[in-house]
């Protein structure tokens, strides 16, 4: 006779089953749209730099897309610790 064998799936089944387990769920996600959001604000011009590159040349390959995204960083003060 076989032993009843639980998988991750039905695992993660069971926690989406419930009330608290599809909240958990949902904070997890909504913490990490913040997040990502959050990070393509901060980010914003070498996101914009890079769309408008691909629009223009349709890839960045390599180091076309280092070049973009130094170009589009602002110019940073030299660090007087450093």
């Amino acid at each position: 006779m076989r032993g009843v064998r639980i998988t991750l799936f039905d695992e993660r089944l069971a926690l989406l089953s419930s009330d608290a387990g599809r909240a958990e769920v949902e904070d997890l996600l909504a913490a990490a749209k913040a997040s990502v959001t959050q990070m393509l604000d901060d980010h914003r011009p070498v996101v914009e730099a890079l769309r408008d590159a691909l629009l223009a040349r349709n890839e960045l390959i390599g180091a076309e897309i280092l070049e973009v995204i130094r170009d589009a960083h602002p110019a940073r003060s030299p660090n007087p610790s450093a």
